[in-house]
Order: structure tokens, then C-alpha cells, then sequence
């Protein structure tokens, strides 16, 4: 569950980060939808690595 939780984590890191990068394409939405977004990516990484050091 963690790795699948890292790699779907990852894959929309890689996404924001593609489309930072092209800021001509960014529509008014996109940005909206990704200031309410990354917070919870963050949130669900930091939920990832807590939930990791409890397995050990």
C-alpha cells in the first residue's frame, strides 16, 4: 500500500511539475485546481512517511 501510495504520490508531483513548466498552457482553473491540490499532495506524502515508521 505505501509503495502504491508513493508512486501515485510521485506521478502527480511529476504532473504539477510538467505543467509549472509550461505556464503559457495554465489556465486560470488549472491553477486553482492545483493551489487547493498540493497542499493535500504534501498532506498525503507526510501521511505516507508517518504511516511508514509505524510498521517498523
Amino acid at each position: 500500500m505505501k509503495v502504491f501510495g508513493l508512486q501515485v504520490w510521485a506521478k502527480g508531483m511529476n504532473k504539477i511539475s510538467k505543467d509549472l513548466n509550461k505556464p503559457k498552457e495554465m489556465s486560470v482553473g488549472k491553477a486553482l485546481f492545483y493551489s487547493f491540490t498540493f497542499p493535500k499532495m504534501i498532506g498525503m506524502f507526510n501521511w505516507i512517511l508517518k504511516t511508514n515508521d509505524k510498521d517498523k
